[in-house]
């Protein structure tokens, strides 16, 4: 998939980040990913992770550890 394509180019910039993803099913049948980030570089990972996600047409929202 675009999304899994997206995870291993984040791996291949950003060697010295560690990503997690963990999909799930919502209440009204969407989905949803948790994603996090993290290493040395976990900051740009996310920033390109985002930006892949827009790229995608689908929302980003950030919440807090």
């Amino acid at each position: 998939s675009a999304w899994v394509d997206a995870m291993n180019e984040a791996l291949a910039r950003f060697p010295d980040s560690r990503l997690s993803s963990l999909p799930r099913f919502t209440e009204g049948g969407g989905r949803v990913i948790d994603l996090s980030v993290r290493g040395d570089t976990a900051v740009a990972a996310m920033a390109f992770l985002k930006e892949a996600v827009a790229g995608l047409g689908y929302r980003f929202d950030d919440i807090e550890p």
